[in-house]
């Protein structure tokens, strides 16, 4: 329970003894975009963050992402893309987190989620101006955990879900031109992911 409990504070603690048994050549399969600076950091661009990519500028965005295959992808589509782990200190420079606007984290893991925001809270001790930082929860009990930590929003997909709903009903009656707005939208997300996937 003790492990479970405190494993995120157990993790950085120890987390420069485990870089002895990182692959050496680790950091040479790492995708990274010549420019690693700009305004709106994405944590995660697959899935949930994957609808963020239609709608910032993709000069504006830099991506982290720890799935090679979708790192390779968005590198392929001309996006600024890092390829790696949050939580890892190198990666959080590569990307000038510090300068950012805006943070945002569409990953599940409550732990990751709790050093980012941990991170940002060091540069707001370190700067007159930090980052905006949003993550994702899957529980009340994470999201709580994330907002006393310091999270500025935490995404609650099931909340979202409920809230896009509740905006189609207008005095009981759904709004037609609205649903038939998101439904071409979300067609064409689906039909241009599924075309990624078979590829």
């Amino acid at each position: 329970t003790y492990m479970i409990l405190h494993s995120r504070t157990l993790f950085i603690k120890l987390r420069g003894f485990l870089q002895v048994f990182e692959r050496k050549n680790a950091h040479e399969e790492v995708v990274v975009a010549s420019n690693t600076k700009g305004p709106i950091v994405l944590v995660g661009a697959n899935r949930l963050g994957g609808h963020l990519l239609h709608a910032v500028d993709k000069q504006k965005l830099v991506i982290v992402e720890f799935d090679p295959l979708v790192a390779k992808r968005l590198k392929e589509k001309k996006y600024k893309v890092v390829f790696g782990d949050i939580t890892d200190g190198e990666i959080q420079e590569v990307i000038h987190m510090e300068s950012a606007y805006i943070v945002i984290s569409t990953i599940p893991n409550v732990d990751d989620n709790m050093v980012l925001v941990d991170k940002i809270n060091e540069i707001k001790r370190e700067q007159k101006h930090a980052p905006t930082v949003i993550v994702t929860a899957y529980t009340i009990w994470e999201a709580r955990h994330l907002y006393n930590a310091g999270a500025d929003y935490v995404v609650l997909p099931h909340f979202l879900g409920g809230k896009h709903l509740a905006s189609l009903l207008k005095n009981g009656r759904i709004d037609e031109k609205m649903m038939k707005g998101w439904r071409r939208h979300d067609e064409r997300v689906i039909e241009e992911q599924q075309s990624e996937v078979a590829v």
